[in-house]
């Protein structure tokens, strides 16, 4: 399944499920390369896009991410999440947090003024 996020900017958001293997994903694609932009998290001092807790199986791709008050990204204990082609700015912790995550490719992303850990 694809999310398909069209040229804007948007409030972060967390992934509600994951897919069940490498053949069925859940795919959240910029339609643009860094089209669709997320400058405000999802809850107060969070992340913009998180993946907490076996949301499993999920693509992030495409997307400009700025302004973080915590993580950019968030694939805490979820497994075999792909995060690439992402621009990451003005992140206040990290850009990308894979605190217990196992099998995660993380490819041809951008980080820039981070103020913490990458």
């Amino acid at each position: 399944q694809t999310v398909l996020v069209h040229d804007g900017t948007y409030v972060g958001f967390s992934v509600t499920r994951g897919g069940t293997s490498n053949t069925n994903r859940i795919t959240f694609v910029s339609k643009n390369l860094h089209g669709a932009i997320i400058n405000t998290p999802f809850t107060l001092g969070g992340s913009l896009i998180g993946l907490y807790n076996n949301k499993n199986y999920v693509t992030i791709d495409g997307f400009i991410l700025e302004n973080s008050p915590d993580a950019a990204i968030s694939p805490g204990l979820s497994d075999f999440v792909i995060i690439r082609n992402n621009i990451i700015r003005r992140s206040y912790s990290q850009g990308i947090f894979t605190w217990h995550a196992r099998n995660i490719t993380i490819a041809n992303n951008e980080m820039y003024n981070k103020k913490n850990e990458g």
